[in-house]
């Protein structure tokens, strides 16, 4: 587990991947992603409409995205626990 601090230059959607899922897993609606087709995280959006804040997850992995196809920047820092 973790917490995210954020600091955007416009409203982020927050991203937690869970995985790699085992065969079978992707099959069952959840939105997944595959950086080869091969191996799959199930994925958890957060839409907190704001382009700052703090965020406690429970991830393998993290990701801040736009719904835009603008760049955007963004400084963070991530605690994590034990």
């Amino acid at each position: 587990y973790g917490t995210l601090g954020y600091s955007a230059s416009e409203n982020v959607q927050l991203v937690a991947l869970h995985g790699p899922l085992t065969t079978g897993q992707e099959q069952h609606g959840q939105a997944i992603w595959s950086p080869d087709g091969k191996i799959f995280y199930a994925l958890t959006f957060v839409d907190k409409e704001n382009s700052m804040g703090t965020w406690q997850f429970a991830a393998n992995a993290i990701a801040l995205h736009t719904m835009k196809d603008t760049p955007f920047t963004v400084s963070y820092s991530v605690a994590t626990g034990q």
